[in-house]
């Protein structure tokens, strides 16, 4: 609460942050920028365990994550708008989601499975590369 009839200033920020956010997850109108974001994210991604790039969908619909570390290139905007979908725990509700959606779900680097190692295993490889299976 602002003082004054002034606007909380954070309170406003974190307001834009949603609104992009909400852009950004967007599957039906998608700007470019999104997808931009996607690459960036995609290309910073935390050193262990190995990510495999063909393995690499959706930040929000799989277990990786952008690399925190000093040296990731990843601009201040995009780490503001994830740090607010963490704030508020933005993700999807796989328990009342649809069939349908489920089975679009990314099936590498699942968020639920615990054990990222089994990905690079030479089966999984396999999967991924000769038999092009990317979803559930």
């Amino acid at each position: 609460e602002g003082g004054l009839g002034i606007p909380d200033i954070s309170a406003r920020l974190e307001a834009i942050e949603i609104i992009w956010l909400k852009k950004w997850l967007n599957n039906k109108q998608r700007p470019a920028w999104a997808l931009l974001t996607d690459e960036i994210l995609k290309l910073n991604v935390t050193p262990t365990p190995h990510i495999d790039p063909k393995s690499k969908m959706s930040w929000l619909l799989q277990s990786w994550h952008e690399s925190q570390a000093k040296t990731a290139k990843i601009p201040n905007t995009i780490t503001r708008m994830l740090k607010v979908a963490r704030k508020y725990n933005i993700g999807i509700d796989f328990l009342h989601a649809k069939k349908s959606v489920r089975n679009q779900m990314p099936i590498w680097h699942h968020p639920a499975i615990n054990n990222n190692y089994l990905w690079n295993k030479p089966a999984a490889k396999c999967l991924r590369d000769t038999h092009k299976i990317l979803t559930v």
